[in-house]
């Protein structure tokens, strides 16, 4: 099972492993099956009919919004004396004398970096599972951002949208998505929980009962409500 950094991350990745017939692709049996190299999600379930690959992003300590920032600060006046410290990404928004602008500035900085940090390389992973193993079964890419409030369900969806919407050839890669996203140390029932089907993918109507099947058993074992 893979190592997640956060208590929100743990409890999702907890929660998908009780899906039935889950199989951890990085058991010892998988290892003669994909050679040094090969990308591969993170398991299978439902007697190998779907492939889920689980990725956390964690806003409040991203290294990455961190430079973003130190570079901003060069031409902002006011985040130059006020960025500093354990100074959280959200609390800077809400003071900032421009806060709307300031906040759509990082919504746009923190979407393209999810997808290309989390959903490319998750469609990557899917798509060679799926060959290395020869299954046409459902993909999933189930997201868990940890954050003090800098971004939505809503905006990940639509960043994942606009990517499937792009017409590439690997835009048909991801077959469904799901998304939670909750404070670094929060309980599940008080995280936001979205699904949404890839239209360009292969099965939409399968896709979206098994995304379906798995957001509604982890709402159901933590009274998330869930939005599609």
């Amino acid at each position: 099972m893979k190592d997640f950094t956060t208590s929100l991350g743990k409890r999702a990745c907890e929660l998908l492993f009780t899906l039935r017939d889950v199989e951890d692709l990085d058991d010892e049996k998988f290892r003669p099956v994909f050679s040094e190299g090969d990308k591969k999600a993170d398991f299978l379930a439902m007697d190998r009919s779907l492939i889920v690959e689980h990725k956390e992003f964690k806003t409040s300590r991203d290294k990455k919004l961190g430079d973003w920032l130190n570079q901003r600060t060069k031409r902002d006046v006011w985040l130059a004396k006020s960025w500093a410290g354990e100074v959280h990404v959200e609390e800077l928004i809400q003071k900032h004398p421009n806060s709307t602008r300031f906040r759509q500035e990082i919504e746009n900085y923190l979407y393209r970096n999810i997808e290309n940090d989390l959903i490319k390389k998750g469609a990557s992973q899917l798509k060679s599972t799926s060959d290395v193993l020869g299954i046409r079964s459902q993909r999933l890419l189930f997201i868990t951002v940890a954050t003090e409030g800098a971004i939505t369900a809503e905006g990940i969806a639509n960043t994942a949208r606009m990517y499937f919407n792009k017409g590439r050839t690997d835009s048909r890669v991801i077959d469904a998505v799901g998304i939670l996203v909750g404070k670094p140390d929060s309980n599940i029932a008080s995280s936001e929980l979205t699904f949404f089907v890839n239209e360009h993918g292969r099965d939409p109507e399968n896709a979206l009962n098994m995304a379906q099947m798995v957001c509604s058993r982890i709402a159901s074992k933590t009274g998330s409500p869930m939005k599609k």
